[in-house]
């Protein structure tokens, strides 16, 4: 995950995910040996919380297009930076390779820097975070043990990318300036591909959430900030409506 360099923090307070402002840190000890040698699916979960950088960033830049929302473009240059060296570090990632693992342990520390540059998490977090707490909420009410932070968000970042890719089929104010950013993000078998390389779920299902969470979660999560995102842009449009059975049959 990529809060260890931060200035924000996600806590839980009576039940509910809530984000904190944080005393950033003033060092950083990182073992590469042991990082190296981590289970493959917390490495995993590691690229999932980088990979969501692709739409957390759309997200801004297409609600400073949409609403003039404040968008600061040197940390967006330098998440965008850390997120093309992730990616291709990705191969040296999956086999365990110390320099695979220093470029993502590097993007994941870039990530907090970019949030302090910001003033926010607005960097690093859109709608595959709120996915995320959503479900961990769901979690701590069932008290059972909730899955690593960047499993949730990978499984996001696909219903992400999904919801992105398909906004060529509805109308809506400034679409050909919208659609231009959709366009960068890569498809989501990239994203499910990389996750299964390092054997992270790429259904819900496999978490062990219900369907009805999950079909909670598609109309309900855009609520846990008042952040624009896509989720927001297909709940408020009412798209969502037109769109939940396939997102459950792609992904649950």
């Amino acid at each position: 995950m990529d809060g260890f360099s931060s200035s924000v923090t996600p806590l839980i307070e009576n039940g509910f995910k809530i984000t904190k402002t944080a005393q950033t840190v003033s060092d950083l000890l990182l073992d590469y040996t042991a990082l190296a040698s981590a289970p493959r699916i917390m490495t995993g979960a590691g690229v999932g919380d980088i990979l969501a950088k692709f739409c957390c960033l759309t997200d801004w830049k297409i609600s400073h297009l949409l609403f003039g929302e404040p968008y600061c473009f040197d940390a967006a240059t330098l998440m965008h930076t850390a997120l093309d060296e992730c990616v291709s570090s990705l191969r040296s990632i999956q086999s365990g390779g110390r320099e695979g693992i220093r470029a993502l342990m590097n993007a994941l520390l870039t990530s907090g820097f970019a949030m302090v540059l910001a003033g926010s998490s607005r960097p690093a977090s859109g709608a595959e975070h709120h996915m995320s707490h959503y479900l961990e909420m769901d979690y701590l009410k069932r008290g059972e043990k909730i899955p690593l932070h960047g499993v949730k968000v990978g499984l996001g970042t696909m219903i992400s990318l999904h919801l992105y890719h398909k906004l060529n089929e509805f109308d809506f104010e400034k679409k050909e300036s919208v659609l231009a950013e959709a366009e960068k993000l890569p498809p989501v078998s990239f994203v499910r591909d990389a996750l299964l390389s390092f054997g992270c779920p790429v259904r819900f299902s496999e978490l062990g959430v219900s369907a009805e969470t999950v079909r909670a979660m598609f109309f309900e999560a855009w609520k846990i900030r008042d952040r624009f995102t896509v989720l927001t842009m297909y709940n408020k449009n009412g798209w969502m409506k037109k769109t939940e059975e396939e997102l459950m049959e792609l992904y649950y």
